[in-house]
């Protein structure tokens, strides 16, 4: 809805309204500085920080059955390292621009999506889990820009793809590389609290960025800081 502080005033007063929220935009997270990592063992340098390769040999897992959403700014279906990735039946929501086949036109959500289950097209292993699936859903423009609607409307798709509470079509955990990375910003949004917190219920695992400017007190960011949220910062080669 777009109007006068009056319309607003006037519609907080409607019954059939709970509340009224800013249409508030979110970014993503600044990269910390690095320099060129020399590959060892066909491995990045990132996988081998988590030891990734040790956990393969020894639960001999690497993501199979397991269904991860990624919310962003799309995922270039032809990457080499992510062809087929994609589930074919409701993997993919655009609220940003409408368009019913995955692209991304930033670039952001292409490298998580590589992170989480990309292969090694290169001869060198990128992905932590390369046999997940993975369901994606555009939530940041090509400027890496975010709004409240277009991110709501991303986690509630994350629940229920298809739309259909009799099917489980759900993520098993969704990626959030994203977040309210400023001082001003509103520690707690009630409704990705409450969205959230129906993740955990429905057992979705929620994975968020908290940023990259720590190790300083107040460098997190929103929804990462959420207690009940799983919040991932970064640690550079050093």
């Amino acid at each position: 809805v777009e109007g006068t502080e009056r319309v607003f005033k006037d519609l907080e007063k409607h019954p059939a309204v709970a509340a009224i929220r800013p249409n508030l935009t979110v970014r993503l997270p600044q990269p910390i500085p690095s320099r060129r990592v020399t590959i060892q063992q066909n491995f990045t340098w990132g996988l081998q920080k988590i030891r990734v390769p040790e956990a393969w040999q020894t639960f001999q897992v690497q993501g199979e059955g397991v269904t991860v959403g990624v919310i962003d700014s799309g995922i270039d279906p032809d990457h080499p390292d992510l062809r087929g990735k994609i589930r074919q039946q409701n993997g993919w929501f655009d609220p940003v621009n409408g368009r019913t086949t995955p692209y991304d036109d930033q670039g952001h959500g292409t490298h998580v999506a590589g992170t989480i289950a990309g292969g090694n097209a290169s001869g060198v292993h990128i992905g932590v889990a390369p046999k997940a699936t993975l369901i994606v859903a555009k939530a940041l423009d090509a400027s890496g820009v975010g709004t409240f609607e277009w991110l709501t409307a991303s986690l509630q798709w994350m629940l229920d793809p298809d739309g259909d509470p009799n099917t489980d079509d759900g993520a098993d955990v969704v990626n959030n590389s994203w977040g309210t990375f400023v001082s001003n910003s509103p520690t707690m949004i009630p409704e990705w609290r409450d969205i959230i917190n129906a993740w955990i219920a429905a057992k979705i695992f929620p994975a968020f960025a908290i940023g990259n400017s720590g190790p300083n007190s107040r460098t997190t960011a929103s929804p990462g800081d959420y207690p009940m949220a799983f919040a991932v910062g970064a640690t550079d080669i050093n």
